[in-house]
């Protein structure tokens, strides 16, 4: 298939869900209780948002339109070294994901 066919306006990339502006940034010292914060958005529309804390999830919250800023307040005590991860999905399925490392 060329790459400019019709296949790919039904499965588009993931560069079309973008997530930015995210707090707090990659490698930082902080503290509990957390904020954890992005800017979202999707040329297709989005559909839900998962954060992860140190693999495990902490919240799954369903948005729509195409831009939404995310916020999570995270209040138990943390490790010396943690990880954030925050996935995006689209009304298509198609996901796209943010992780960083934080210290304590």
């Amino acid at each position: 298939i060329s790459e400019n066919s019709s296949f790919d306006n039904y499965f588009p990339p993931t560069t079309d869900i973008v997530i930015e502006n995210v707090s707090p940034k990659n490698g930082s010292f902080v503290n509990s209780p957390l904020k954890i914060s992005a800017d979202l958005r999707a040329v297709n529309g989005l559909k839900k948002v998962e954060v992860y804390f140190n693999r495990v999830l902490l919240n799954t919250f369903f948005v729509g339109g195409n831009y939404y800023r995310y916020e999570y307040y995270l209040n138990f005590p943390l490790g010396p070294q943690n990880v954030i991860e925050i996935k995006v999905f689209d009304i298509f399925g198609k996901e796209n994901k943010v992780s960083l490392i934080v210290f304590h």
